[in-house]
């Protein structure tokens, strides 16, 4: 899909690697990914958690345990990993708008 294997090629895997564009202004970010995925390694979320912290991004990691690839699209309704999922992006959604209230809260007129 991108020309060739990654070494025939490194400049375009580069270019397509969400670690290569990581930087001080990237958004907090949330990655969840299934231990046991075989389509695309854990490991290369763990390089990307380490890189954004690297850059002190914001970042929440959760790795999921005996999970594969897509595990969400699998019967997400009783799927106990999709539940995780969502249970976890609920949360990330939460802190992150509690974080935006608090500092809205800062910079009003008046605040201490």
């Amino acid at each position: 899909m991108l020309g060739g294997h990654p070494d025939e090629c490194p400049d375009i895997y580069a270019f397509f690697s969400p670690v290569t564009h990581v930087n001080t202004h990237c958004p907090p970010t949330l990655l969840i990914h299934g231990e046991d995925d075989t389509m695309a390694p854990v490991k290369a979320t763990r390089v990307l958690c380490k890189r954004l912290a690297e850059e002190k991004v914001q970042t929440v990691m959760h790795i999921l345990p005996q999970t594969d690839h897509a595990f969400d699209l699998i019967l997400p309704k009783i799927s106990p990993s999709a539940h995780n999922a969502f249970y976890d992006v609920e949360r990330f959604l939460a802190l992150m708008a509690g974080k935006q209230k608090a500092k809205e809260e800062q910079q009003k007129p008046g605040s201490v």
